[in-house]
């Protein structure tokens, strides 16, 4: 399975790769709301970082923007990156993602991802040359970690792409930190992103591997949450009409 699972790692990267080099890759931008893709990246790597004991964090003040944004393409540098940092990071080691938005404009709001480890960092001597295609430091493949040589050179370009900006700073032995500028066009007016909030968490978010915390503003209606949103993602189970639970008056929900 596991090298099933690296050949076709390599064949999309290959792939992706071709289409970048020909031109044919293109944008598809649709409306996605920030915090459910970011909760979608974050299911999609925690099982890999809780079988490695990382602890794995992110928090921002993105949660509830809607922008304007090619979610595979957006998904895909994200999860690079963040694959990346939990792959070179070693057991027991801690990774951080945080992300930022600023409004630039009022139809546009530039949004920064930070993505930061403890792990084997990189050299001085190979950072100029970790967007090149197939370049992997020879300490990363003395460590016994697999990978294509594909996957920043792939991010680089799509990032490039956006017209936005990837920088990356290191430290060998200490870690490496990531950081991902994009300027994004919002989904919706203003006028109507304020008459959605009232329907969705507050913007900030902190999402942890073995310590979750979500915190509702004090006039949320709790039976405007659907239940998915809550169960599985944060483990919470709702409850039912004739069940008198009290909320406290907090308003703060806390899962361990």
């Amino acid at each position: 399975n596991t090298c099933g699972n690296q050949l076709l790692g390599l064949i999309g990267d290959v792939l992706d790769m071709a289409k970048i080099e020909s031109g044919r890759l293109t944008l598809s931008e649709k409306p996605v709301l920030c915090g459910n893709m970011m909760r979608e990246i974050m299911a999609s790597v925690t099982k890999e970082a809780e079988e490695k004991g990382i602890e794995l964090r992110a928090e921002g003040n993105a949660c509830h923007s809607t922008i304007l944004c090619d979610k595979v393409k957006v998904q895909k540098i994200l999860l690079n990156v963040i694959g990346n940092a939990i792959k070179y990071t070693p057991e027991g080691g801690k990774v951080e993602i945080t992300v930022k938005e600023e409004e630039i404009e009022r139809e546009k709001s530039r949004f920064t991802f930070t993505v930061s480890d403890n792990g084997i960092g990189i050299s001085e001597e190979f950072l100029p040359y970790i967007f090149n295609s197939f370049s992997r430091e020879r300490s990363a493949t003395m460590s016994g970690v697999t990978g294509t040589g594909l996957g920043m050179s792939i991010t680089k370009r799509l990032v490039d792409i956006m017209g936005g900006t990837i920088t990356v700073e290191s430290q060998q032995g200490k870690g490496t930190v990531v950081t991902v500028v994009l300027e994004f066009k919002k989904g919706f007016e203003e006028e109507k992103q304020e008459e959605k909030k009232e329907n969705y968490l507050r913007r900030e978010f902190t999402y942890a591997s073995y310590h979750q915390s979500f915190t509702l503003p004090e006039n949320i209606n709790l039976e405007a949450i659907s239940a998915e949103m809550l169960n599985g993602v944060l483990n919470i189970t709702l409850p039912k009409k004739e069940e008198k639970t009290q909320i406290p008056a907090t308003r703060q929900i806390e899962i361990k």
